[in-house]
């Protein structure tokens, strides 16, 4: 889905794919989806994870842990030095939310997205193709945003 929407001529190798579906002692869970291919440059990065709280409460814990883990993480274990633009003139969507642009020495090279709606939260990273685009960004990710209250792994 994102390959379509960025236009981008790369065929994916499959191997890169990795999902994981945890569901916890409280009923609550966590789906996360990871394509890295990291002996191919031109590769596209991306990581998208959907957890479901057993409250708001544990959501919002979530949706900050998550934000915060994925900064530190960029800072830390990165390559090269990211810096993160929050934009949320972007796009905005749910109960919370935060949409920001990756770039290294000015360039952009991908954007994060993060969103909790009531016990629901969203959390996508992506790097090799990004937008600054409200339209684009929109058409991105409301069609998986819109679904998120029907998903149940």
């Amino acid at each position: 889905m994102l390959l379509d929407w960025s236009g981008e001529p790369y065929a994916p190798d499959y191997s890169g794919e990795k999902i994981v579906k945890i569901r916890f002692f409280d009923n609550s869970y966590d789906v996360d989806y990871n394509f890295d291919i990291p002996e191919n440059p031109n590769a596209p990065y991306l990581n998208c994870n959907i957890t479901v709280e057993k409250n708001e409460a544990d959501a919002n814990t979530s949706y900050v842990s998550m934000w915060a883990g994925a900064i530190l993480g960029i800072h830390m274990l990165g390559d090269a030095d990211v810096d993160v633009t929050e934009r949320n003139d972007i796009f905005r969507w749910g109960d919370e939310s935060t949409f920001a642009i990756l770039s290294i020495d000015g360039d952009p090279v991908g954007n994060i997205f993060s969103a909790r709606k009531g016990t629901r939260v969203f959390f996508i990273i992506f790097s090799g193709i990004y937008t600054d685009d409200r339209e684009l960004a929109r058409d991105l990710l409301l069609p998986a945003l819109n679904q998120l209250h029907t998903y149940a792994p």
